[in-house]
């Protein structure tokens, strides 16, 4: 019997995250993003590799770099460097050499776009509305003062932005001189030039009331600045620009927002002239949404937009579970096909480059040929993760599709311990994804397969909200949640202690963000579960309707807001059934989470202590709501470690 060497929390200093994969405009080379977790620093450390004739290595010297791209001749490749501090956008020439630096913004620069002529970059970056403003207070002064007009002024993982607007910007190459080209009281973003160099597409709301509703429309503005020209309607969110090659028209990607009907979220592909006219929805006949949505705690992926060559438009998109490469030539072809996760791509000479990952890989950079209507082969390049995966067991998920509410089939995946032994039974965890507009599926996920290392079965699957099951069941449980989605996760449960294996007794649950509203739900409503762990949680609409970073807007996805409808909104709160939970629970919360501010935490953690529940609070300081992929690498390991005793002790 071979050795067994499961899969341990710290496993995460060993792993590598590839991505951001960047060909080259001569299809030679390619440029991706390369991270590890420094144990001893106890940072992220990031650089800038090269994949060139069969082989990898490192390009940039920094250790905070990302964001490569080819300048269209091929000679140099800029990135972002926080080396220096904020990040900035450097270039290196292509053959090696010293990185110089272009940019010293004093907020920091955002992904670099170069211009058709290789002489000039543009992109978006964060400015001070003010000339007065400063950003932090120092050691004479106090932290400034901050005067709040708009609804949205926090962020998470980036804190108070009430003070700052993102714009465009234009630096020289051969200068590095600085224009900033757009300004006002709003933001624009995902920049994109035209083929001749003279115009500059981006998205951004300059509705006088911005900051109260999801939206967003495409733009237009001179290479020298100027006043902009609205290309979409205003009646959408659209964003990510990109030009056709003749420059006639631009694609882009989003959703409509007809007045008077609540709005679907689902994301398509479209087109408009440049001169003005209709938007086009290509995918109108299909239900296909473009994007990769899936979820995984081990990725950092590049760009999500489209990209318009002479080959055909382009786009990730994301169906039952897995995510693959399509394009647009007058109609719609797939044109890679597999169960995996293409978390990011890039082409050029018919040539694709990606990074992409699988159920029992991390990510790493592949290649694929395209060639008419031939899917293309993906050939993987690099080999990164290879000592990591010769040295561990791993677990292979198995694809369970099952019936769910309204005989809806739910798309999951089963893990078996990695202990597992026929005629032996194990405890189990279900499993929940946040959002509820992501998706699970064909992609590595570490904390799944800690959990199967350290004896747990793993259910987890994709009930309805989720995406990449189509526009009705993706917005089914708008303004309703806690129904259909509780209905499907009660029927994975009827599926999976009926297992052989599988210790009914002993059944865990877990979620994070809007999961973590939907563990709090479902413990509130059964008591089927012997232990529970809620994270980054919600579980009062009505404060956190006042709280969260999603507060302007968030009303539209639960059906009201707390002022127009509290009734509806405490209905649809856990915290008005805790008096039903009997469930040991593990509550999970950052402390400058600004999408569930803590408070949703407390208010959990009290009512269930003044009840007499089981409970414990793990209350990670400094952390956001992205502490599970973004957190402080010892902070993600004891975080692993918290779950894993507190199952370990109820299951």
């Amino acid at each position: 019997m071979p050795q067994i060497r499961p899969v341990v929390a710290d496993d995460i200093f060993r792993l590598t995250l590839v991505g951001d994969a960047q060909i080259s405009p001569d299809g030679e080379k390619i440029a991706y993003a390369h991270k590890t977790l420094d144990r001893e620093k106890n940072e992220y450390i990031s650089s800038i590799y090269l994949w060139q004739e069969g082989e990898s290595r490192r390009y940039s010297t920094g250790e905070n770099d990302s964001a490569p791209r080819w300048s269209p001749d091929g000679e140099l490749l800029a990135f972002l460097s926080g080396r220096e501090g904020k990040a900035q956008i450097f270039v290196l020439p292509s053959s090696g050499g010293e990185a110089r630096r272009l940019t010293d913004q004093k907020v920091g620069a955002g992904t670099p776009v170069w211009s058709p002529d290789s002489r000039s970059i543009v992109f978006s970056g964060p400015v001070f509305r003010f000339p007065e403003d400063d950003e932090e207070g120092g050691d004479d002064k106090p932290a400034p003062t901050h005067v709040i007009e708009r609804a949205v002024f926090k962020m998470d993982s980036v804190g108070l932005i009430d003070r700052r607007r993102l714009h465009l910007f234009v630096v020289e190459v051969a200068s590095s001189a600085v224009e900033q080209i757009t300004d006002g009281d709003w933001n624009d973003s995902s920049p994109a030039w035209s083929p001749d160099g003279t115009h500059i597409a981006f998205s951004g709301d300059r509705d006088a009331e911005w900051d109260l509703r999801a939206a967003s429309d495409i733009w237009i503005v001179l290479r020298e600045g100027g006043e902009p020209r609205r290309l979409t309607d205003g009646k959408g969110l659209w964003v990510d620009p990109c030009f056709s090659p003749d420059g006639s028209s631009l694609a882009f990607s989003g959703y409509a927002r007809p007045e008077g009907e609540t709005p679907t979220y689902y994301v398509q592909l479209w087109t408009a002239p440049r001169g003005g006219g209709d938007a086009v929805n290509l995918l109108a006949e299909t239900d296909l949404s473009v994007g990769d949505t899936l979820t995984s705690d081990w990725a950092t992926a590049g760009d999500a937009g489209p990209r318009w060559t002479e080959e055909g438009l382009f786009f990730g998109a994301t169906e039952r579970g897995a995510t693959n490469v399509y394009r647009w030539c007058g109609e719609l072809e797939k044109v890679t096909e597999g169960r995996h996760h293409i978390v990011d791509f890039s082409c050029a000479r018919n040539i694709i480059a990606a990074t992409v990952s699988d159920l029992t890989h991390p990510a790493e950079v592949h290649r694929g040929q395209v060639s008419g209507k031939k899917r293309a082969e993906l050939e993987r390049l690099t080999g990164h993760n290879r000592p990591f995966l010769e040295e561990r067991t791993l677990v292979q998920p198995e694809l369970w599709g099952f019936k769910g509410a309204n005989g809806a089939t739910i798309d999951g995946w089963l893990m078996k311990p990695v202990t597992y032994e026929e005629g032996k039974t194990f405890p189990l965890v279900v499993y929940m994804h946040g959002g509820p507009q992501v998706a699970y599926g064909e992609t590595f996920f570490h904390e799944f397969q800690t959990l199967a290392g350290e004896g747990f079965g793993v259910f987890y699957c994709n009930p309805h909200g989720s995406t990449s099951c189509g526009r009705e069941f993706q917005a089914s449980i708008i303004g309703d949640w806690g129904n259909l989605d509780f209905q499907d996760i009660m029927a994975a449960t009827d599926l999976v202690e009926k297992l052989p294996w599988v210790d009914s007794r002993r059944l865990g649950i877990a979620g994070g963000s809007y999961a973590g509203f939907l563990t709090n739900w479902v413990i509130s409503h059964t008591d089927r579960f012997a232990a529970a762990c809620t994270e980054r949680s919600i579980c009062n609409h009505l404060s956190q309707g006042g709280t969260s970073d999603w507060a302007a807007t968030r009303g539209e996805r639960l059906g009201g807001t707390p002022e127009a409808a509290p009734e509806e909104l405490w209905k649809r709160s856990p915290l008005k059934y805790v008096t039903q939970v009997k469930t040991p629970t593990l509550i999970v919360h950052s402390e400058r989470d600004d999408r569930c501010p803590i408070e949703q935490g407390e208010q959990w953690f009290m009512a269930l202590k003044r009840l007499r529940v089981p409970t414990r609070f793990v209350r990670f300081p400094e952390e956001t709501h992205e502490l599970s992929r973004k957190g402080k690498p010892s902070r993600r390991v004891e975080r692993l470690g918290h779950i894993s005793e507190w199952f370990k002790r109820y299951l």
